[in-house]
């Protein structure tokens, strides 16, 4: 995502240039560290023999959410080139268009 903000122009600017795409990829970053250091504490405790039920319950939760929150992120940077085979981006939103009934069963429960 990173690679193409700074690749496409938009009204003569990178799109990296631009304040609000700089924090959707701080945010999508931060989150994904977040979620490897999560994951990876998770691990450790599981391997060291430790009761870690509660830390891969909270790692599972949080990184399944992530996923769908970088992937909203990462359409609105590609655009419609998200939707092409070319482009890695397009598995993600596809995955993404599977949870569409799941982001509807929420809105309608609110």
């Amino acid at each position: 995502m990173k690679a193409w903000a700074k690749e496409r122009k938009s009204f003569g600017k990178a799109l990296m240039e631009y304040q609000a795409i700089q924090w959707m990829i701080a945010d999508s970053e931060t989150e994904l560290f977040a979620g490897r250091a999560m994951t990876y504490e998770a691990a450790q405790r599981a391997d060291a023999g430790e009761d870690a039920l509660r830390e891969i319950s909270m790692a599972k939760l949080f990184c399944t959410e992530m996923v769908g929150r970088i992937t909203d992120r990462g359409e609105q940077v590609f655009g419609g080139l998200g939707y092409t085979r070319g482009c890695r981006w397009s598995g993600s939103i596809a995955w993404r268009g599977s949870c569409a009934s799941r982001a509807a069963a929420r809105r309608s429960s609110a």
